[in-house]
């Protein structure tokens, strides 16, 4: 739930309006919850570019928060209310027991729960279910609600307006995280009620065929979820918009899926960049990220992957091979560039092309920032499982396999503070490097999408003091 409202938010935030905050923060409210951060944190981020107003944001995310709140007074409280708590309430770990306890507590003090419970994560959807069971009058209770949800809309968009950009790169770092510990979560509810079951029936018997069950389920979910990190790597932003940078050229090249996308921008006064971006963004959002290169002095030529932008197909690792290799054709083919004077760069998911393209092709050097070992490897780095042996699973995008033959320059640059993809990623890359001119920079406190952002100072200074020799 929280990565499709994620995904669906973080597609439109540009249009995102005061009425498509009021339906989202509705359904967050309501028996359908998601985090308000998803909603209100991208609306202060419009705030800041002066495109929504603060207060009228924040009236509408507490209006909807209201309209939410009246559901699961209403309908899950006066309506289905104690009776239906009393016969479920056990699977939902509210047993009548702690039912009466609830009521008591809530007698005593409803009007400091009913607003406080607003600013609290998780509490501030269910506070108004024991309002509605415990006959609240409707006044006081809309009254107290539309007053803790105001507060907390507008901490919200204060915060996505303090932070600005950096809204955007927290969802990217954070949101998958979340993903899991819910579907942790709602594993573990439904392991737990199982084995409460097996135990009045059996004893402690169904405790070995629990963990050997639970074992099972783990290792079979990997063979589901292995295959499908590598499509969240390469996932797709639909859309397209015109690139917010002068005098670049659209080019549009042939692939085995169809139509490639690129763009071309800059003079090769020092050379010409072959640049491959990472996820989740077309090549249209990423202007800032060729004129990085141009201002560096460098033309830069960056094709869009499948399924991105304007590019027909699918994304996955052969196509990703075979729009490198078409872009280099075009580049060395077409423009006529010299392999020595090309530098093959690749940012995030984009290095695994990069170092792939650097085995196959000449080229004057290689740049990996933010990369990857392989697909198994960072997923073993970021979820503490993945073991291939055991699976059988083939790997993907194994950059660690193909830079110990290269022997062209290479700079690898990563954040220690990335969350995405882990430091000791980059690192072990490095390592592996056969290149006898190589070098490794580590940003202190730099995040994923921070090397073209806040840090893109300190990029361009580890890129200048490697190529001021050459």
């Amino acid at each position: 739930m929280t990565q499709a409202v994620f995904d669906a938010v973080s597609a439109a935030v540009g249009g995102l309006n005061y009425w498509t905050i009021f339906l989202l923060m509705a359904v967050e409210s309501s028996a359908f919850p998601f985090p308000s951060e998803i909603v209100m944190l991208p609306a202060g981020y419009l705030v800041a570019q002066g495109r929504l107003d603060f207060w009228l944001a924040t009236l509408a995310g507490a209006s909807g928060s209201l309209v939410g709140a009246w559901f699961n007074y209403y309908v899950l409280g006066r309506w289905l209310g104690r009776p239906f708590l009393e016969k479920y309430g056990r699977w939902m770990f509210v047993p009548p027991e702690k039912l009466a306890l609830a009521e008591r507590y809530f007698r005593a003090g409803a009007v400091w729960y009913t607003f406080a419970g607003r600013l609290i994560p998780v509490v501030r959807q269910l506070i108004s279910v024991p309002a509605g069971i415990f006959r609240m009058a409707p006044l006081p209770f809309s009254l107290l609600t539309l007053a803790g949800a105001t507060l907390w809309c507008a901490v919200l968009v204060g915060a996505g307006w303090a932070f600005g950009e950096r809204t955007v790169a927290l969802f990217a770092d954070y949101s998958h995280l979340v993903a899991l510990a819910l579907a942790a979560f709602a594993a573990s509810f439904v392991f737990l009620r199982v084995l409460r079951a097996a135990r009045a029936r059996w004893g402690r018997k169904a405790d070995a065929a629990a963990l050997a069950l639970a074992f099972a389920a783990v290792y079979a979910g990997g063979f589901w979820f292995i295959p499908r990190l590598e499509a969240y790597l390469m996932f797709p932003k639909a859309g397209y918009a015109k690139m917010a940078l002068p005098d670049v050229q659209a080019v549009t090249l042939t692939g085995t899926q169809g139509r490639i996308s690129a763009a071309y921008a800059g003079t090769p006064s020092k050379g010409t960049v072959l640049y491959f971006h990472g996820n989740g963004q077309p090549l249209a959002d990423l202007g800032h990220h060729l004129r990085f290169f141009t201002d560096l002095g460098y033309a830069v030529f960056a094709p869009d992957y499948p399924g991105y932008g304007e590019s027909a197909g699918t994304p996955d690792e052969a196509s990703a091979y075979d729009m490198a290799d078409r872009a280099y054709a075009y580049l060395t083919e077409v423009r006529k560039v010299p392999a020595d004077s090309i530098v093959v760069v690749g940012y995030s998911v984009g290095t695994g092309p990069a170092s792939w393209l650097a085995s196959q092709r000449p080229a004057g050097a290689l740049v990996l920032l933010a990369p990857y070992a392989s697909i198994q490897s960072a997923a073993r780095a970021l979820y503490g499982f993945a073991p291939q042996a055991l699976w059988g699973l083939p790997d993907t995008f194994d950059t660690l396999s193909r830079v110990p033959g290269l022997a062209l320059p290479t700079l690898v640059v990563h954040g220690d503070a990335d969350r995405t993809i882990p430091h000791s990623q980059g690192a072990l890359a490095y390592g592996a490097l056969g290149s006898s001119r190589k070098k490794f920079v580590s940003l202190p406190g730099a995040g994923h999408n921070s090397l073209f952002r806040e840090r893109i100072a300190d990029t361009a200074a580890a890129w200048e003091d490697f190529f001021g020799t050459r």
